[in-house]
């Protein structure tokens, strides 16, 4: 493997796993592909020998395939989840930019044969989990629109696995934060928590805070895609998580006891009293890969702590930020 290419490569996992990967790997070249919808996440990275950006819509079928030749691994990073954007909030474009992209991305491993197409997806298309956890086995239930795109993608993916044997293998990732998050981004729960309360405004918490949820550290999960990406058997699908459940209420509390700001912050929304869910994923499965035996390296409150202090050494970045 001499050559990655990362559709998707200025969104927030995009962007971290350009950065992990060729600081990890100085051998490998590495071709970030995206629309410039999250120019502000390319910072760090134009100056990298071993980067090249490419700009343009996936979609774009000439230009696209001449400039994805030679690339010997395809991770499909490339993903709409942000609904209060008003030219984005149509399950069309859903549709469009979710599973359109993908499909054009397969058809052009036909020509190109990638030793791997990583298909990164969420552990929500398994819907929720009241008592124990979901294993990759487990059938395929998602409940809300954007999350139904990404199970269909994944379909999509399969399909293409079998009639064309494209060499595929599916993470799903639990919920992920750390440094350059948007606050739009799906499931930036904890990135707007850190950032109202720095700015002093209110918390706002559905189900009396006891949603809970799987939260892995950015570098862990760009850990974990690289366990998959090298060590992953095609045709397998790989639970990505840290092991580590929070309720909201438990995040809010820690963050707002880190910065020193009251609990009266928390604010509970009425509107959200019943919607309660819980998702949770085993992974033994990813621990087991090859030699490597992938274990997450940051603790949660450790890594909470370090994102806390990024969002307050980066106001301007900040004040760049579309706000929810």
């Amino acid at each position: 493997m001499h050559k990655i290419l990362v559709v998707g490569s200025t969104g927030f996992l995009g962007r971290h796993f350009v950065s992990y990967i060729t600081n990890k790997y100085a051998h490998y070249e590495v071709l970030g592909f995206d629309r410039e919808t999250d120019t502000e996440n390319r910072e760090g990275l134009a100056d990298n020998p071993n980067y090249e950006f490419l700009s343009g819509d996936i979609r774009e079928w000439e230009r696209t395939k001449k400039g994805i030749q030679d690339c010997d691994a395809f991770i499909n990073f490339s993903d709409e989840s942000r609904p209060q954007m008003e030219q984005y909030n149509t399950v069309a474009s859903l549709i469009s930019n979710n599973i359109s992209s993908t499909q054009i991305l397969l058809e052009m491993c036909k020509w190109h044969r990638p030793s791997r197409f990583i298909q990164i997806s969420t552990c929500d298309v398994y819907g929720h989990k009241d008592k124990g956890s979901f294993s990759e086995e487990d059938a395929l239930l998602p409940e809300t629109q954007y999350v139904a795109t990404k199970a269909a993608s994944e379909l999509i993916a399969h399909s293409y696995s079998v009639t064309d044997l494209v060499p595929l293998i599916i993470a799903r990732i639990s919920n992920v934060f750390g440094p350059h998050q948007g606050l739009l981004n799906y499931n930036s729960a904890i990135a707007q928590y850190i950032t109202n309360t720095i700015d002093d405004k209110p918390i706002k918490l559905g189900a009396g805070g006891a949603n809970k949820r799987d939260w892995i550290y950015i570098d862990d999960c760009c850990s974990a895609i690289d366990a998959v990406l090298h060590f992953g058997e095609v045709g397998e699908s790989y639970n990505v998580a840290s092991g580590e459940e929070k309720t909201d209420l438990q995040i809010g509390r820690q963050i707002l006891k880190h910065l020193k700001k009251p609990e009266s912050m928390l604010h509970y929304d009425p509107a959200k009293a019943d919607q309660k869910t819980r998702a949770s994923i085993k992974i033994d499965k990813l621990k087991g890969i090859g030699y490597l035996g992938w274990e997450p390296q940051h603790g949660f409150q450790k890594a909470l702590e370090e994102t806390i202090k990024w969002f307050e050494n980066h106001g301007e970045w900040l004040k760049g930020q579309v706000q929810p």
